[in-house]
């Protein structure tokens, strides 16, 4: 769904053209605001405020939790 069509008004980024990661929604219809937030890629932003903050991006993390519970987890 194109935010336009949900309602939404997109902010485009000075100069370059590009969308902004900035939305304002401005839809009344409850139906259309929970239709447009499912349609933002949620798993791109999270896999990049993960690889950005150096932890595993992914399923790279649950080797890394198994080997905590089996570190410290296990001594409890």
């Amino acid at each position: 769904m194109e935010p336009e069509a949900a309602g939404s008004k997109c902010l485009k980024s000075a100069g370059t053209g590009r969308l902004s990661a900035l939305f304002v929604l401005r839809v009344p219809d409850p139906e259309k605001q929970i239709l447009f937030i499912k349609s933002m890629p949620f798993c791109a932003v999270w896999d990049m405020l993960c690889e950005k903050a150096g932890v595993p991006v992914g399923a790279d993390w649950f080797a890394e939790m198994e080997a905590y519970e089996a570190d410290v987890l296990s001594k409890r």
